[in-house]
């Protein structure tokens, strides 16, 4: 009678060296896609968090920087999962007749009416397109400002998932609340 014991630990090193890697590539995405989640759903929460301050703001005089602090007071200002590129803060205009929301591209001496700011929140442009001060805030016709958050998510697993990072992008729009009835 022949002794079978030795092949059979041979067989089950042979399918473990098989199953281990697609093993070990389905948790490393399993854990990236739920990091991936994170940070989308932080930018998000942080999108709308900025965009009512600023409603809340209006226009007083420091209300772009009430917008950067409360993005910067959430889990997205620690900059662990994702890297904030550049926060922008838009005059949107509405469509009459479809009520859709638009960046104002015109308005503001014809280049647009765009704030953009790096991620610690320095302008990138100089003068701002749009001063927080010339916003309306009157009951009836306030404006509608959009957020946008550009930011970058690196693969945290290096090159076995992808070697280029997701560029993405939150964004949301409010109008202005009245500061006087």
């Amino acid at each position: 009678m022949k002794d079978f014991r030795g092949r059979q630990r041979g067989q089950g090193v042979a399918e473990f060296a098989i199953a281990a890697p697609i093993a070990l590539v389905l948790l490393v995405g399993i854990i990236e896609a739920g990091l991936l989640m994170f940070g989308v759903g932080t930018a998000s929460f942080a999108v709308g968090e900025s965009a009512r301050v600023g409603a809340e703001a209006g226009n007083a005089n420091d209300a772009d920087s009430q917008i950067i602090n409360a993005i910067r007071n959430t889990a997205l200002g620690s900059e662990t999962i994702v890297n904030v590129q550049e926060i922008d803060i838009q005059h949107l205009i509405e469509d009459p007749t479809t009520g859709k929301l638009s960046v104002d591209s015109t308005g503001c001496g014809g280049g647009g009416c765009v704030n953009k700011y790096d991620n610690l929140g320095n302008p990138l442009l100089s003068p701002e397109p749009w001063p927080s001060t010339s916003r309306n805030v009157s009951n009836g016709s306030s404006d509608f400002l959009g957020i946008s958050i550009k930011y970058l998510y690196r693969w945290k697993s290096g090159t076995l998932l992808s070697a280029t990072p997701l560029q993405l992008t939150a964004t949301y729009d409010v109008r202005l609340e009245p500061q006087t009835y």
